[in-house]
């Protein structure tokens, strides 16, 4: 069983990726889980044994039921030693309550900026980068609801502009220092060819590039799925309409968009994405009203969305609710 990490900026087409590989019987793809977050914080010192493991593991609320207790001391049990890799390995097989080959794909929520941490501990660990149009990625964020919080994922360009860019800078760092052990698909590419991108990623996991199809397309990944986030997967089995893969050059502000630019450009153009406004000087579009006066609703928008996420936090220490647990990262 090869084990991958999926990792990503939220609303970057992960729920599409993932459901296209759950057409085919060499994958096996977990819901969205800090499951290598915990795992990486964890030292090979303090693995200790299965049942310290499986309390440190519930304590943490291992987000959206990845963790099956039970079942993962039943597999832990016959182990002569623990090593990161067994400990996920077993996890894993417990959660799809089979033995499984192939390649398991589990999805990180939202950037996993612990790439580094779990590739040093689990040195067989693979990683398959979903990347999207920053821009598109900020108009999916305009239009989508928050399940666990108020308001939709984004309120502003600034913030998610940021993020993105130094995520895909990060991502970059990190296939400089791990070689051969990332392989980057563009949900654009994605979309346009499908089949090839499943080929793709079968060939980097298993060395295999013959798909062959199983019954069910979507539904192994979709039942796993918490009923309260539902809403943030409702595309899971459906083909995507290529017609809107540019559809935020429609509905995204061109101030919003010039915004975005000024912030993540370079990083945009780094990963083939064209900016459409600022290709020159950056000063010229900074003097400009409309951008000046967007410029400063964002920027207290931006301290509004700072100042609530800091009273949530915590509202959750006060009241001993762990910090990122299940359901806690709504792509901020």
């Amino acid at each position: 069983m090869q084990i991958a990490l999926v990792t990503f900026m939220s609303r970057s087409g992960s729920t599409f990726f993932s459901s296209l590989l759950d057409e085919y019987q060499s994958f096996h793809v977990t819901i969205e889980t800090d499951f290598f977050k915990q795992l990486s914080t964890v030292s090979p010192d303090a693995l200790g044994s299965p049942a310290s493991l499986a309390d440190r593991f519930e304590h943490s609320h291992l987000a959206n039921n990845l963790f099956q207790r039970d079942r993962f001391l039943a597999l832990a049990a016959d182990l002569p030693v623990l090593t990161h890799q067994n400990v996920a390995s077993c996890v894993l097989q417990a959660y799809f309550e089979t033995e499984v080959t192939g390649a398991v794909l589990v999805k990180s929520r939202g950037p996993a900026w612990y790439l580094s941490a779990i590739a040093e501990r689990m040195p067989e660990l693979k990683f398959v980068h979903v990347v999207r149009d920053g821009r598109a990625v900020l108009n999916s964020q305009y239009n989508t609801r928050r399940v666990y919080k108020r308001g939709n994922m984004a309120c502003e360009p600034l913030m998610p502009a940021r993020i993105w860019r130094n995520w895909t800078s990060y991502v970059d760092r990190f296939r400089e220092r791990f070689p051969g052990r990332i392989l980057e698909i563009r949900f654009e590419d994605a979309v346009a060819e499908p089949e090839v991108t499943a080929a793709r990623v079968q060939k980097f996991l298993i060395g295999d590039t013959v798909l062959v199809g199983k019954d069910g397309t979507g539904v192994e990944y979709r039942d796993k799925i918490p009923e309260r986030e539902l809403s943030l997967h409702e595309n899971v089995g459906q083909s995507p309409i290529a017609g809107n893969v540019d559809k935020w050059k429609q509905s995204l502000p061109q101030n919003d968009v010039v915004l975005f630019e000024l912030i993540a450009g370079r990083a945009l153009a780094n990963k083939g994405y064209v900016p459409l406004y600022v290709t020159g000087s950056r000063f010229g579009w900074l003097v400009r009203p409309r951008v000046l006066w967007r410029l400063a609703t964002s920027l207290l928008r931006f301290g509004l969305r700072r100042m609530e996420n800091a009273f949530y936090h915590l509202y959750r220490v006060a009241s001993g609710k762990p910090l990122g647990s299940s359901g806690q990262d709504d792509s901020e």
